[in-house]
């Protein structure tokens, strides 16, 4: 009997925690998709900031398409109305009107104001643009600073360079409390101090949101099983909590109050369990548990045994897992943390030594011609000066081609993608090169497609610069570079073939490790990381590289990339050209 009111016990409390996790789980659900959709509304202000400084003077004309091309009313039907404020100083307001009634006779300021308390405020922010457009001739010349909680946002939105938001306000005719939205316009590109926000500010994009059109786009009632209150200190701005309200549980089974930072404003976050989360909830297991204690106590007994190894097995499982994960990110630290030492030191560490030789070897071949003008030193003396000077640099290419290789992986989820014309960047590369037409040979149709531009151009520039930097005779060199369908699926096969000397089949696999070279390192200003960074960038993409030649009859490097990206960011990068290791 004790048992079975334990396990009834253990029943009720496991019931009363998945319950208390779902609401939790809901909860926090709700509260983010508020702030996302908050998000989205703050990003359009953004937008139209900048679209407002991107131009000198918005006509109305333009401001009525760019709101159309937005589809304001149909993606943000909260928004009651989004207009352009201009901070207009006192003495300057007859001028401001005068130009304004250049295109609209009709404009003034509202509401009117005495000289007196203008002069204690020193600017006013009329309405200079506003959409829709029915608002137009109502709310053009309204000064938006002329309310206290307009105002504030106003000096919040200068002081911090963010969109911030206002303290509750109902408008005129509308039951439902909203807010408004307020975002910057600067006439310097982010002004980093607060006195230059202050001196740069020149207007602002505003939003007036209705906070329940803005809860209805976005948290569907029927969708949830929470009901929510939204309050700015003591002013309810949206609730869900009244008696009307037929879904609600007059004696909730879980609430939850939260407090949340909402540009520059704290909102709670009151949360309440609704019916159908009390009856989604419902569970019959304690109540089973019970009664099938008193008629199979043993089975039961046995039963709490066997839950009870299991779930120690379980978190022991867990913590197991744990470990080893928390073991996993430390080795991964650490190894960031070694290969960012690596890349310090060689690039302080081992360049300074370097350059120093390199300096030295010169000025001793200077001091030499100044102090012996008339002897004529040995060849073997010069020749030994020259290796000096050409070994610096063959270990300064070491270095940069270390650095380059080590940096792929660490950098490889932060490339982005444009769209590429491969005919034009293979022109561009030849260019580049400074050969010849004839020298750069293009075979196929070559695609126009979205990848990682700067990649890409790396493998073209190695592969290609390599057919004539280790040619025989640079001015017979002839490179052709062709494509065609790859076996890969989704894959381009892009081809890079010379008329060199060949690679003997021997080192076929040798020349794309890190550092390796056919030719001697005193012989050769190679760092030899090239071919090992094309394969590595290849491989990275899920693709393949493999080259086909024999000696004395050129050779021919095929590799495959993907035609398209998954995961892409439209941000957009620069090509910023590499140099061929």
């Amino acid at each position: 009997m004790v048992v079975t009111l334990f396990a009834w016990q253990v029943a009720l409390k496991g019931v009363a925690d998945r319950t208390r996790i779902e609401f939790d789980r809901q909860a926090d659900h709700t509260i983010s998709l508020f702030k996302h959709q908050l998000e989205r509304y703050a990003d359009v202000l953004r937008s139209s900031a900048g679209f407002i400084i991107g131009s000198d003077e918005v006509r109305l004309d333009e401001w009525r398409k760019y709101t159309q091309q937005i589809a304001l009313g149909e993606q943000y039907p909260a928004i009651g109305g989004l207009a352009v404020t201009h901070r207009v100083k006192w003495s300057a307001v007859g001028k401001f009107l005068e130009r304004q009634r250049l295109t609209r006779p009709d404009f003034t300021l509202r509401p009117a104001m005495d000289p007196d308390s203008m002069e204690a405020r020193q600017f006013v922010m009329p309405v200079t643009l506003i959409a829709p457009e029915r608002l137009e001739q109502r709310m053009s010349g309204f000064d938006f600073a002329f309310e206290a909680r307009r105002l504030d946002a106003v000096e919040r939105t200068i002081k911090t360079g963010t969109v911030q938001i206002s303290a509750p306000i109902r408008p005129d005719g509308n039951d439902a409390y909203g807010f408004v939205l307020v975002a910057p316009i600067f006439n310097t590109l982010r002004p980093a101090s607060e006195s230059l926000r202050q001196s740069s500010f020149i207007g602002a994009v505003a939003a007036a949101v209705v906070t329940k059109n803005l809860v209805n786009g976005v948290l569907d009632s029927d969708l949830r099983q929470v009901a929510i209150s939204m309050s700015d200190s003591t002013e309810v701005v949206y609730s869900e909590l009244d008696a009307e309200n037929s879904t609600i549980d007059k004696e909730p089974v879980l609430s939850a109050s939260y407090v949340v930072p909402l540009y520059g404003r704290e909102w709670r976050f009151e949360v309440h369990s609704t019916a159908a989360f009390s009856l989604a909830q419902a569970d019959m297991t304690p109540t089973l548990v019970l009664v099938g204690g008193l008629v199979f106590n043993a089975m039961l007994m046995l039963f709490l045994f066997h839950t009870s190894l299991t779930n120690q097995h379980l978190d022991n499982f867990g913590k197991d897992i744990s470990h080893k994960y928390k073991l996993q990110s430390k080795a991964l630290e650490e190894r960031n943390d070694q290969l960012e030492s690596f890349s310090n030191m060689a690039s302080h560490d081992l360049k300074g030594p370097l350059r120093a030789i390199g300096f030295l070897s010169e000025c001793m071949e200077e001091d030499l011609d100044k102090y012996q003008p008339d002897i004529a030193l040995p060849p073997e003396f010069l020749g030994y000066l020259e290796r000096i000077k050409g070994q610096v640099v063959l270990g300064q290419g070491l270095i940069k081609g270390i650095l380059q290789y080590s940096e792929i992986d660490a950098c490889s989820g932060e490339h982005t993608t444009n769209e590429v014309n491969v005919l034009e960047l293979l022109h561009s590369l030849r260019v580049m090169l400074t050969v010849d037409e004839a020298q750069l040979q293009l075979s196929g149709e070559f695609p126009t497609f979205d990848t990682y531009e700067t990649q890409l151009t790396q493998v073209f520039m190695n592969l290609i610069s390599n057919g004539f930097k280790y040619h025989h005779g640079q001015g017979i060199a002839v490179v052709t570079v062709g494509v065609e369908d790859s076996p890969l699926a989704n894959y381009y096969r892009f081809s890079v073939a010379d008329n060199g000397p060949g690679i003997s089949p021997a080192y076929h696999e040798k020349i794309f490790e890190p550092f390796s070279t056919l030719q001697p390192k005193d012989h050769s200003m190679s760092s030899g990381v090239g071919l090992a960074i094309v394969r590595k960038l290849v491989v990275l993409h899920g693709g393949r590289i493999e080259v086909t030649s024999d000696a004395d009859q050129g050779a021919c490097f095929s590799f495959d990339w993907p035609s398209s990206v998954v995961g892409k960011d439209d941000t957009g990068d620069p090509m910023n050209l590499p140099e061929a290791a």
